[in-house]
């Protein structure tokens, strides 16, 4: 049967590590109990988590089954770009509260140019990009400027409201993508390797408004050096990195 990986995953290096795998297969199914190879995974993972030099978060789910291997799942970690995921999520459904269009342009402002991932921040002040084209710079390239352009559109309160509404409790945007200051003040992103998980199995199983264009925008990650260096390469998988001090995400 062909398998899907959605993957979305919290790696913070040497201090932090965390993660959620999703394993699809066209039968959904429930098993009684895990087979000897899900305990044999469960086994080398636990494995890797005592030998790890920092905190990891693991949220693991077989979509066929059921099973799960869980540690730390509702710890908070630093989100770093992973917020870039629920911020989409939000976006296709403020399209649907008629808050905004996807078709529509948004100009590129001076204060919203940010450092870091991306091009962006490169183009010229008062060039208009449609808001599709940046949901897909801010996945795929996790460009900060995009991101910028994309949460002064729909305003923090907005967003963070949405995120409840999405039932992500331990995910919140306290800040853009870039603000340094005010992460040196202790002001800071969050999210847990449930929350996470759990936004991806909503968008596989197309719970959401515009899942079928999230998971092609996943699929087209281009910063692919971290767990799809694991991953057979005949096996798609949707994901989304992240990075700043201590953490490395995917």
């Amino acid at each position: 049967m062909k398998k899907i990986f959605l993957v979305a995953a919290l790696l913070s290096t040497p201090l932090l590590l965390g993660g959620s795998v999703f394993v699809a297969q066209s039968q959904i199914t429930q098993a009684p109990e895990p087979d000897s190879s899900w305990q044999e995974l469960h086994q080398k993972i636990n494995y890797q988590i005592r030998h790890f030099p920092g905190v990891s978060g693991i949220y693991i789910r077989d979509l066929r089954t059921g099973w799960t291997i869980e540690h730390n799942a509702d710890m908070l970690f630093p989100s770093a770009s992973l917020v870039k995921v629920p911020i989409m999520a939000v976006l296709y459904q403020a399209q649907v509260a008629g808050r905004l269009s996807l078709d529509e342009s948004l100009p590129l402002l001076r204060k919203l140019k940010a450092s870091g991932s991306g091009h962006l921040r490169f183009k010229r002040v008062g060039t208009r990009i449609p808001v599709r084209e940046l949901i897909y710079k801010m996945i795929t390239e996790s460009d900060n400027t995009a991101t910028n352009m994309l949460t002064d559109r729909l305003d923090m309160d907005y967003i963070n409201r949405h995120f409840l509404a999405l039932g992500l409790s331990r995910t919140n945007l306290a800040r853009t993508i870039m603000d340094l200051r005010r992460r040196d003040q202790g002001i800071e992103n969050y999210t847990t390797a449930r929350d996470m998980g759990n936004l991806l199995e909503m968008i596989y199983g197309k719970k959401l408004t515009g899942s079928e264009e999230m998971l092609e925008t996943l699929k087209g990650q281009k910063i692919n050096d971290r767990l799809a260096m694991g991953v057979p390469s005949e096996w798609q998988i949707g994901h989304k990195t992240g990075l700043m001090n201590n953490a490395c995400h995917d």
